[in-house]
């Protein structure tokens, strides 16, 4: 309809000046037609200008629209997932790269150097920016409570968090039990606004404008599994330094994760299941050429019954963040990367078992 409607008001345009043009040839001569072309090109500029007046409140209309998932993340913002990937990893919140593209449309739409509108510490580059507003994402999600990207009631607190200060955060677990909603976020701006004497404090509308951008179907959790039974244990870390089979004249039992940046890295569940054995008692957490004995040589591990006669065990962690007769989700953080039991280096060692015998994991994954 829009489209149309553009159709007939050029229409109308053009008959317009060839009346016009026509009708001074007779009144008026050549100069008449001068000067009717200048109306023309006056008339034209001013359609023009209408035309580029409602695309961009039609722009503006799409990105404040609320509802989660609606509407998409700008090329603009994308051109930067590699940085955002990179630093969310650092940070330990690799799965949490498409909440942070959506942060990063709300404050900035990708413009600019302070894409994630950090107000601390010197900003001199988009790396920068990217850098502390991660880190800060980080902070907020651990204050949240988040567990994981479909853990939506503590995501809205750490964006409100995002937006507000951490002080939101500590507040709304005070006063709400941890519990966010758009009324106790306008109280805490008006309570904020008082307390300074300013006309305005954060946005209380922060969370709807974020999650607009936030799909989580579309997110990292896909990324994860990526339409596997068994998704990858440490996300964005993909680098195998052993394999299953034998090596030292005994059978390695599984696949070795590994890369210069996967100390403290969170290790996800691979299949959704219970957890049937937590050790976390290793305080060993460095290169050696021994067992010390902690775990039967795993160090703090985890192992998961998924109900099938399939299971997945997870060693050498740092520590871990389960417990026998839990039941966990594909995706759910069950520990961090470590170098614990009898380990050389820092790694995740990843094995499954069919019917408590190992199996080459990697035609499953």
């Amino acid at each position: 309809m829009e489209k149309a409607a553009k159709e007939v008001a050029k229409a109308k345009l053009t008959k317009l000046a060839a009346k016009k043009i026509a009708a001074d040839i007779v009144q008026h001569g050549i100069f008449g037609i001068l000067g009717t072309f200048a109306i023309v090109v006056l008339m034209a500029v001013t359609l023009l200008m209408c035309i580029s007046g409602s695309q961009a409140s039609e722009e503006e209309r799409k990105r404040q629209n609320a509802s989660t998932g609606a509407a998409a993340v700008s090329d603009t913002v994308l051109q930067y997932s590699d940085l955002i990937t990179q630093y969310a990893n650092d940070n330990g919140i690799g799965r949490y790269v498409a909440l942070i593209e959506a942060i990063m449309m709300q404050e900035s739409g990708g413009v600019g150097t302070n894409v994630m509108q950090v107000n601390f510490g010197p900003v001199t580059t988009v790396e920068d920016s990217i850098r502390m507003g991660v880190g800060y994402v980080r902070t907020c999600l651990e204050m949240a409570r988040v567990t994981d990207p479909n853990d939506m009631d503590h995501i809205k607190v750490a964006l409100q968090g995002y937006n507000y200060g951490t002080g939101y955060i500590t507040w709304v677990w005070s006063n709400y039990d941890g519990v966010y909603s758009e009324e106790n976020a306008k109280e805490y701006s008006e309570m904020q606004k008082a307390r300074n004497g300013w006309s305005i404090y954060g946005d209380p509308q922060y969370v709807p404008h974020v999650l607009q951008y936030y799909s989580v179907s579309s997110g990292d959790v896909e990324f994860i599994t990526d339409g596997a039974a068994f998704a990858w244990p440490v996300p964005g870390h993909t680098n195998i330094t052993s394999t299953y089979g034998y090596r030292w004249g005994t059978l390695h039992k599984g696949i070795d994760i590994s890369d210069g940046g996967i100390e403290g890295q969170p290790v996800v569940a691979s299949r959704s299941g219970t957890v049937t054995r937590a050790d976390n008692a290793c305080p060993h957490n460095y290169p050696k050429n021994s067992s010390c004995g902690c775990g039967g040589g795993y160090g703090n591990r985890v192992e998961i019954s998924h109900g099938d006669g399939t299971s997945t065990l997870y060693g050498h962690m740092l520590t871990i963040t389960v417990s026998v007769g839990q039941t966990v989700n594909q995706g759910d953080i069950i520990g961090y990367v470590g170098c614990t039991g009898y380990s050389t280096g820092t790694h995740l060692h990843f094995e499954i078992k069919q019917n408590g015998v190992q199996v080459d994991p990697m035609p499953y994954l």
